[in-house]
């Protein structure tokens, strides 16, 4: 159903987040998707000739202003230089212009292509919504790789649905669920009798929890305690030392005394979670070579779908899997008391729900342990709300799975017809039209439109005061500035302490 003229690394990421069914045959291909200088082109016919005057611009941000085919969009974070057709008139940016062009029926154009937005420009602290008080804030990727993969989707849903096509995709969580709840915990500098504190929150629900250990804080007289204790949950490796090297060598050497101490707790783990939620190339290189199968870092991509970086012009083998990035510490900070704690993390899942996306929350055992309360209620809220819960390895397990996954379909106005290469019970389709969405197995077979189980799609309303969020005050420029020398310090501590 769609073709790309020119394809590049960044833009085969997004569609296969989105498990779209991308075509070789271009006579039937119902979009063609086009990279033309630093904008993204939705033509319904090859070789458009779009000659449109276009305002070259920086944009920190764009909002979705509750247009109805970007729904559950809010604040996307771009930070970079975008090429602005004169008569755009989709979406705000934060400097008050309107931002896709659709000429309402065989053109689209997005002002920034998928290389200027997702290639790794490092990371800056932001704040995150909440409806009242002080927001919480969090250092994490610069761009929001989520928010831009949802703006080329809900371009593309509008795209296809103005033609009264459906937008069509691979689910984004197991067949069945709404969503999926999980939780994260990195250790730290934890003792083990805490950790046996935390347990009894993910044991009361039957739940297993991912557990990120830093190893230098587990004695060789101690690595079978820890490894009983754990025995029932998901356990893989934080770090040895709490420290993210600026070189590959240095690196690999932490995260391999890591795994020798692990080896001692007879385990081999397949994920890995740097500290701060740091991510660069060194760090992601180390990783590949010690064969890690996914990792997550906040400030590679936060409230996403799992992706794999473009390294040298090439994917890593090792999945970025994303949380979200706000843990009770940053709330705490924020002033919350508890009943504010719980409403944030309500609304985060509420938001993921809506979208269909799984949903991690992750902390760390210190703080759990002093608000049991709010975590309780917010893991049975998560629960109920996703309608099941996943370890962050059972879900990169599945979402390899689905990777692997291709399929063709054919659709006109009132049928559709799916092709897949090998069915699999553990993934749907998912169709969507004019605010409706159906799902359909993931099997080859033939269905009429008018007879699929057609249900609203479910939305989440885009703050009126959203952009209050990226407003920044010189009082907390200078407390983040403040904060980052406190951790370059404590890193430079650790370095002395442990060069090797």
């Amino acid at each position: 159903m769609i073709y790309l003229e020119n394809p590049d690394l960044y833009l085969e990421t997004i569609l296969g987040q989105e498990g779209v069914p991308v075509t070789d045959d271009k006579e039937n291909a119902a979009v063609f998707v086009y990279l033309k200088d630093n904008q993204l082109l939705l033509s319904s016919a090859p070789n458009p000739n779009t000659e449109l005057k276009n305002r070259s611009c920086p944009v920190k941000f764009i909002t979705a202003n509750n247009f109805p085919y970007f729904h559950n969009l809010q604040l996307v974070d771009i930070n970079c230089r975008c090429d602005i057709p004169a008569n755009a008139n989709l979406g705000h940016s934060d400097r008050g212009l309107s931002f896709v062009y659709y000429d309402g029926g065989e053109t689209m154009v997005i002002p920034c292509s998928p290389f200027s937005t997702l290639r790794h420009r490092g990371y800056q602290t932001k704040k995150f919504y909440t409806r009242q008080g002080r927001c919480p804030d969090e250092t994490v990727a610069r761009v929001d790789r989520g928010g831009v993969r949802r703006l080329i989707a809900a371009c593309l849903r509008m795209f296809f649905n103005q033609k009264n096509l459906p937008y069509i995709h691979l689910s984004y969580v197991p067949a069945g669920c709404k969503s999926v709840f999980g939780f994260r915990i990195d250790t730290d500098y934890t003792p083990i009798k805490i950790i046996k504190k935390c347990l009894s929150i993910p044991e009361s629900f039957g739940m297993s929890w991912t557990w990120f250990i830093m190893t230098s804080e587990v004695t060789v007289n101690e690595a079978p305690i820890w490894a009983a204790v754990l025995s029932n949950q998901d356990v893989q490796l934080h770090c040895h030392y709490h420290v993210v090297y600026p070189d590959i060598k240095r690196n690999i050497t932490n995260y391999y005394n890591g795994l020798e101490k692990m080896r001692l707790m007879n385990l081999i783990p397949s994920g890995v979670a740097a500290p701060y939620g740091e991510w660069h190339r060194a760090i992601a290189t180390a990783f590949a070579k010690l064969g890690f199968t996914y990792s997550s870092e906040f400030c590679y991509a936060y409230d996403d779908l799992p992706s794999r970086p473009v390294i040298d012009g090439t994917f890593t083998p090792v999945l970025q899997v994303p949380v979200h990035p706000v843990s009770l510490g940053r709330l705490i900070a924020a002033g919350m008391n508890e009943d504010a704690m719980i409403e944030y993390y309500k609304n985060i899942i509420d938001l993921q729900v809506a979208r269909n996306e799984p949903c991690f929350l992750y902390d760390h055992p210190l703080t759990i342990i002093r608000f049991p309360r709010v975590i309780k209620a917010v893991v049975e809220y998560g629960i109920h709300r996703c309608g099941r819960w996943m370890s962050m390895t059972q879900f990169t397990d599945w979402w390899t799975k689905r990777e692997k996954s291709k399929y063709q379909c054919r659709v006109s106005e009132q049928s559709l017809e799916i092709d897949v290469t090998e069915p699999n019970s553990e993934l749907e389709l998912v169709i969507e039209l004019n605010e409706f969405a159906a799902r359909v197995p993931y099997v080859s077979g033939k269905y009429s439109l008018t007879t699929l189980n057609w249900k609203p799609v479910e939305k989440k309303p885009c703050p009126a005061d959203i952009a209050k969020i990226r407003y920044e005050t010189p009082v907390w420029k200078l407390k983040n500035h403040l904060r980052l020398l406190r951790r370059q310090l404590r890193d430079l501590c650790i370095l002395r302490k442990n060069p090797e």
